[in-house]
């Protein structure tokens, strides 16, 4: 199994089951006493340390058109939304919905 599959699988599962991840923040939370500190941490270990287990975790996160961030900032999923006119959302849903057009009902 090549690491795209490898990161692949580990999406069907919890994040904090993959042994990486879990291994970031065990890391992180021996160093810190509340939740906030110890995510800031871990983000900061995801985005910049140079284990094993960092470039793991972001590998899969990269994998899954996650794009990092800087500092203790989480990733943000690196989606593009197309625009539509006016035009082209009412031929889109009227095509979906079955509708026909106007023009397409003269002569019946």
């Amino acid at each position: 199994m090549d690491n795209a599959d490898a990161d692949r699988n580990n999406f069907f599962q919890r994040f904090s089951a993959i042994s990486q991840v879990n291994a970031l923040w065990t890391r992180a939370a021996e160093v810190n006493n509340n939740f906030n500190s110890t995510r800031d941490a871990f983000w900061r270990l995801v985005n910049h340390d140079d284990s094993s287990d960092a470039d793991a975790g972001r590998s899969m996160l990269e994998s899954a058109n996650f794009k990092l961030r800087d500092d203790s900032l989480s990733p943000v999923l690196d989606i593009e939304f197309k625009k539509f006119d006016t035009k082209e959302l009412q031929e889109l849903f009227g095509r979906a919905s079955g509708k026909e057009e106007k023009g397409s009902r003269e002569g019946h």
